[in-house]
């Protein structure tokens, strides 16, 4: 197409929620990739194809940023780059230079990786092909990855791997340039960690937003599996919780999470508790507004002690799990059921009830990775 200024569809929303909103946008096809997004205030202006219709945004944008303002607006046209291109030009032309035949190999180049800060994390498998051996075998192999590193914008890359079954669920990935210690910035949260030792999932990005997007002023909160801080760190940097009690066992975890702690300077409202978590909230006890609930593929192991870490009062739980969708609904009632029987056992002075049900995201063909909001009632038979 031709560059130069033309009048596009602009959808405002504010620059807190500009992250997630491009994901919302881009996820839906409605994003135009070339026309770069405008600034004015603390608005920003995303350009997309058409104005999508009023339910279509109502229905994509309710519980995560307002509804975004729409107007057709003059702009410029750019150029867009494709990473997907770049990497296929730069390794055409390494291979090209070493005159190695290039069309096998540059058809089975990945369309699809992962980013964590400087670190390209490229699928699982890519290069296993017999058609890579002679590449592999080239004493000039370094070179090779360092150019596609650069080529997707970072300065280190490595092949993912299936999770470890240590108890840690340790990322298993090889290193190819560079190294695996990353940092960066999600939604104005920092975060630090060595990702060769710490799993982290990208596609819980949603969930993490939603629940930093909690008022939690004042609240004591328990997460019961912190990890590097997935959920934590947007609870005290954004929820503004009174103190976080992180219950974690993974040494290289722990060690991220009071990295990216003391970046975001919430440290003074952070506790974290190392070793098993039923240990660790055995001594937390009646203290917590709020317990979350973030092992898949499920956690009730620690429905329990979640309840009984509750205080008197009562407050929240978010409870993940891994359901068939066509079985959540039987799910949200089963769950709800065990954790009443739970609290009546512990004799606690409340009841529990279902408040929002969140499908995070597809776990597998036929199954959702969700989270359930569980608060409490009190019990008028009390």
């Amino acid at each position: 197409m031709s560059y130069g200024q033309v009048s596009t569809w602009l959808a405002w929303v504010p620059k807190e929620n500009a992250e997630l909103a491009h994901r919302v946008f881009k996820t839906n096809g409605w994003l135009r990739s070339d026309v770069h997004p405008l600034t004015k205030s603390n608005l920003v202006g995303f350009p997309l194809l058409h104005n999508p219709p009023q339910e279509a945004l109502e229905r994509t944008c309710k519980g995560r940023f307002p509804l975004p303002q729409m107007n057709i607006q003059e702009v410029t046209v750019h150029p867009s780059i494709v990473p997907h291109a770049s990497m296929r030009h730069a390794v055409g032309m390494w291979l090209k230079d070493r005159n190695i035949v290039t069309n096998e190999l540059l058809d089975s180049l990945p369309a699809k990786w992962e980013r964590l800060g400087e670190l390209i994390l490229l699928p699982y498998g890519t290069f296993d092909g017999t058609e890579w051996n002679e590449v592999k075998s080239h004493a000039e192999l370094p070179t090779l990855w360092h150019q596609i590193a650069e080529s997707l914008g970072g300065t280190s890359l490595a092949l993912q791997a299936p999770i470890a079954n240590d108890g840690y669920r340790s990322p298993q990935i090889e290193l190819l340039h560079g190294t695996t210690e990353v940092r960066f910035t999600d939604h104005n949260v920092a975060y630090a960690f060595d990702a060769g030792q710490v799993m982290w999932s990208s596609g819980n990005v949603t969930e993490r937003r939603r629940i930093g997007a909690l008022d939690l002023t004042g609240e004591v909160v328990i997460d019961a599996y912190a990890g590097v801080g997935y959920y934590t760190l947007p609870m005290l940097v954004h929820g503004k919780a009174a103190c976080v009690h992180a219950c974690e066992w993974n040494p290289a975890s722990i060690e991220g999470l009071r990295t990216s702690a003391a970046l975001n300077g919430v440290e003074s409202r952070l506790k974290v508790h190392d070793g098993d978590n039923a240990a660790s909230m055995a001594t937390l006890l009646g203290v917590a507004n709020r317990v979350h609930l973030g092992l898949l593929p499920s956690s009730e192991p620690a429905w329990e002690a979640a309840i009984r870490c509750l205080n008197d009062e009562g407050g929240w739980l978010h409870v993940h799990m891994n359901v068939e969708e066509k079985a959540i609904d039987d799910w949200v009632k089963a769950t709800v059921n065990s954790l009443n029987l739970i609290a009546s056992e512990w004799q606690r002075p409340w009841r529990l009830q279902p408040h929002h049900l969140e499908r995070v995201k597809w776990f597998s063909p036929r199954v959702r990775h969700v989270v359930l909001d569980v608060q409490t009632v009190v019990d008028s038979m009390n």
